[in-house]
C-alpha cells in the first residue's frame, strides 16, 4: 500500500504509508528472528511464513526505492535490504548452490509436513518469494550476483512444474496443485543443502499420482484454469519474470500455458480481473504462440 500511489502522485502521505508498513513488518518479527537491527525476514519461523516473508521483503524493497535520500529512514531501509540480500541464497534456501533436486523450495514452517512422512507445503506460496525478488526495485551492485543466483535457482520451481512429456517431467497441466512434496523426508537438511531431495519433477509427480506427460495443446486441469483469480493467475507473474530474466526453459514453459486448449478462456477473464494478467515484457524472448 502506498507504493504505486506515491509513484503517480508524489504525495508524502502515500510515501509515509508505505514506510509505515515496512516498519510494521520489521516490528512484528522478534528480535532474535530479525537479528536485531538487520531486519531479516525468514521464511521458516514466527509470523512470517513463506509468503509473509516474501511480502515483507517486497514492501521493504518498495520503501527503500521510493524513500528520498535525505529521509532519515532511507539508510535503514537500504541497509536492511542489503542484509537480506547478503544472506541470499543461504538464509532463505540453504541448498540453493547445492546439486539439489527439483523442488527449489525455500526453508519453511513445514505446516503440512506430517503428510505421509514427507516434506509437503503450499508450493504456490513460494511464488511470492519470486515475486518479491523478481522485480527487486533496489539492487546493489555488490549483491547483484547473489540476487541473480537466487533467482536463477528459484525459477527452477516454476519452470519445472510446467514440464512437457518425459521420464523426468511433471505435466504442465497440473502446475497449480496447491500442496506438493519438496522432499521425501520431513527432516530434510536445509542448513547444509544435503536434503534428501527429489531428483526430478517426475518423482514429485509420481508421489502425487500425477502424470509425467503433457502434450502441447492439452487442457489445464487444476487450480481453476479458466478463472482470472485462480491459482493459474497466481502463477503467471512468476513465469513471466522467469522469461524476462532468461531462466532456462522458461519461454518453452510459458508457451505451454498459452497453447493449452482452455487458456483463451482464462486470458479473456483478465479483461475483467486484470491483477494477475501479466505477461513477459520481452516479446522477442518468446516462441511463437497464440495471443
Amino acid at each position: 500500500m502506498g507504493y504505486f500511489a506515491y509513484l503517480v502522485s508524489g504525495w508524502n502521505y502515500f510515501l509515509e504509508e508505505n514506510q509505515l508498513l515496512a516498519t510494521a513488518d520489521f516490528l512484528k518479527t522478534s528480535n532474535t528472528t530479525r537479528q536485531l537491527g538487520k531486519g531479516i525476514f525468514e521464511t521458516s519461523v514466527g509470523s512470517s511464513t513463506t509468503r509473509g516473508a516474501a511480502w515483507s521483503i517486497r514492501t521493504l524493497a518498495q520503501a527503500a526505492t521510493i524513500t528520498p535520500d535525505g529521509d532519515a529512514l532511507r539508510s535503514e531501509f537500504v541497509n536492511s535490504l542489503d542484509e537480506e540480500h547478503q544472506l541470499l541464497p543461504h538464509a532463505l534456501c540453504g541448498h540453493a548452490q547445492q546439486p539439489a533436486g527439483a523442488g527449489a523450495a525455500v526453508r519453511q514452517l513445514h505446516h503440512n509436513r506430517s503428510v505421509a512422512k514427507r516434506g509437503v507445503d503450499g508450493r504456490l506460496l513460494h511464488r511470492r518469494v519470486r515475486l518479491a525478488e523478481g522485480p527487486a526495485g533496489l539492487r546493489r551492485a555488490t549483491l547483484q550476483i547473489k540476487v541473480d543466483q537466487f533467482l536463477s535457482w528459484k525459477y527452477r520451481s516454476v519452470v519445472g512444474r510446467l514440464g512437457g512429456s518425459g521420464s523426468t517431467e511433471y505435466s504442465y497441466r497440473y502446475a497449480t496443485q496447491y500442496n506438493l512434496p519438496y522432499a521425501p523426508s520431513i527432516s530434510a537438511d536445509y542448513a547444509s543443502g544435503k536434503g534428501p531431495w527429489y531428483a526430478s519433477w517426475a518423482e514429485v509427480a509420481r508421489v502425487m499420482a500425477l502424470p509425467t506427460s503433457g502434450a502441447p495443446g492439452e487442457t489445464l486441469v487444476s487450480g481453476y484454469p479458466e478463472e482470472a483469480t485462480g491459482y493459474w493467475g497466481n502463477l503467471m507473474p512468476a513465469i513471466s519474470y522467469a522469461v524476462d530474466h532468461g531462466a532456462a526453459g522458461a519461454s518453452t514453459a510459458y508457451n505451454r500455458i498459452l497453447n493449452a486448449s482452455n487458456f483463451p478462456t482464462q486470458a479473456a477473464a483478465y479483461n475483467d480481473n486484470p491483477v494477475w494478467g501479466l505477461k513477459p515484457r520481452c516479446a522477442t524472448c518468446l516462441p511463437q504462440a497464440a495471443a
